[in-house]
């Protein structure tokens, strides 16, 4: 409560960089205006990482990679 509407659901620091994930479940999911707005804001910013990952495995590999 209180967050702004659509603010990634994970901010992880790492490496000097700020990683944002969105986690959306494999199947029956749907992302909102807002976070989809959220997540390519994010992307334009230096060293900060998003993405709208689906499931575990997907943010794992994310986050790993950055």
């Amino acid at each position: 409560m209180g967050l702004r509407s659509g603010l990634p659901d994970l901010v992880i620091l790492k490496n000097n960089k700020i990683v944002f994930v969105e986690l959306k479940r494999l199947k029956g999911s749907t992302t909102s205006d807002e976070q989809i707005a959220w997540i390519e804001a994010l992307q334009k910013c230096q060293n900060v990482f998003a993405k709208i990952c689906y499931g575990a495995d997907d943010a794992i590999k994310f986050i790993e990679s950055v």
